[in-house]
């Protein structure tokens, strides 16, 4: 009898350890899928929160200014968070170079001009914008980079200030100034014609703060000897390249686009392109 209650009890006692494993490997099963579930909620959401930045361009009316506010955003995503091949080398990240490790797919932004390009002209000559599409990606920063660096050999030490009021009135002050053929006219003005020559002279003077009205010595107010001292100044061909490229970066930052496309990776669902074309508006 004493052997058979011995035998009750280890076995009992049996019986209450395979409860208590089965118990923890549940437990360790549960838990494990909790932490699985929410690992892939964390990462549901970080893809929420990171393609949300680029959302609010996912429309028809989307401004040059804000076009390439987008561009810097995605130069500095691609140099810190991609490790895929860069630069104009295409050489892949080293572990030293900032966002190595991180396999994220580069972002790229195409812009079309949708074959318009010279409407962002004065009259039809592009100085600034050279092509009717743009690719900005972690390989070639296209137009982020040409357009500041051509931007900034022409007008030289401009301000954004100055870029933005001349780039305003460019259109005003050579579009109205008298020609002949397609060049610019020098002499035989008609009074009308010299009023207008010396109003742009006065729009090119407070756009930019220089003072073409008195280049010679006698700081004269005569029509006549404003035309004589200014005119070749002002249409002048590094003067005229700066109005002009002024002019076409203004207009971009103006122009409308419209969102054509937006392309998510299928391994992370982050977004990785995205279209833009030129809808012919500017506002």
């Amino acid at each position: 009898m004493e052997n058979a209650s011995k035998a009750i009890l280890m076995a009992g006692g049996i019986l209450i350890g395979i409860i208590i494993l089965g118990a923890l490997f549940l437990m360790f099963k549960n838990l494990s899928s909790y932490k699985s579930s929410d690992t892939n909620n964390s990462r549901t959401a970080q893809v929420l929160e990171f393609n949300n930045q680029y959302d609010t361009y996912d429309r028809k009316d989307v401004r040059g200014s804000e076009l390439y506010s987008l561009l810097n955003k995605v130069i500095d995503y691609n140099r810190r968070k991609t490790d895929y091949a860069y630069g104009s080398t295409g050489s892949a990240k080293t572990e030293n170079d900032e966002g190595a490790g991180l396999k994220y797919m580069p972002m790229t932004i195409k812009v079309d001009l949708n074959g318009k390009k010279a409407d962002f002209s004065i009259d039809g000559t592009n100085v600034l914008i050279q092509n009717n599409s743009y690719t900005e990606s972690d390989v070639d920063n296209d137009f982020k980079t040409k357009i500041d660096n051509k931007l900034k050999s022409m007008v030289g030490s401009y301000s954004s200030s100055v870029i933005q009021n001349l780039g305003s009135v460019a259109s005003e002050i050579y579009g109205t100034l008298p020609r002949s053929g397609s060049s610019f006219k020098t002499s035989g003005f008609s009074e009308y014609e010299l009023t207008t020559i010396r109003d742009a002279i006065i729009k090119y003077d407070s756009a930019t703060g220089e003072n073409l009205r008195y280049k010679t010595n006698n700081n004269s107010e005569n029509i006549a000897d404003v035309i004589k001292s200014s005119l070749n100044t002002l249409i002048n061909a590094n003067n005229l390249k700066k109005a002009y490229a002024c002019h076409e970066f203004v207009q971009f930052k103006r122009a409308r686009f419209s969102c054509e496309k937006m392309v998510t990776d299928p391994n992370t669902g982050r977004v990785t392109e995205m279209v833009f074309k030129f809808t012919g508006k500017f506002e």
